[in-house]
């Protein structure tokens, strides 16, 4: 019974990913886009805690349960979704506090360590993201075509 739970939760948590990476946002949704990517992976980490634990169980009792592959399926394929808005929010954070700090508070190696991790987390999943759901972010204005405000 609760294997069969497990499976069921883990399809909600599949088609919630699904349903975040099926929309478009605005450059100002980074915030509430990655909570909502956290809470995603969090749940996925939890499902994949629980799978073990039964697995585990299920050997004791001599009871063969079969493992969850839609677990990592599902996280290698939002990995891509979830660092493009975790890096955008990362970078939107960073912009607000060098805005509100005076020259001297600024540190360069911290600002190009993150400037070159959040290049690389960009050019890494751009290619994947425009592929997957063939929305290409305007460079100008930051938006993406029909975009939706997202609610946190």
């Amino acid at each position: 019974a609760q294997h069969e739970a497990l499976g069921l939760e883990i399809e909600a948590i599949r088609l919630s990913a699904q349903e975040l990476m099926s929309r478009g946002y605005l450059l100002s949704d980074a915030a509430g886009v990655a909570k909502k990517v956290c809470k995603i992976f969090e749940n996925l980490q939890k499902a994949e805690v629980t799978t073990k634990t039964l697995r585990g169980r299920g050997l004791l009792l001599g009871i063969q349960l079969q493992p969850h592959p839609e677990i990592e399926q599902t996280k290698k394929r939002f990995a891509p979704f979830a660092t493009l808005w975790q890096t955008a929010n990362e970078w939107i954070d960073t912009e607000t506090k060098l805005l509100k700090s005076t020259l001297g508070d600024i540190d360069v190696g911290v600002l190009e360590e993150l400037l070159d991790r959040s290049s690389a987390g960009i050019a890494g999943v751009h290619d994947y993201y425009v592929r997957a759901t063939g929305v290409e972010i305007d460079a100008k204005s930051g938006r993406m075509p029909n975009a939706r405000e997202v609610t946190a």
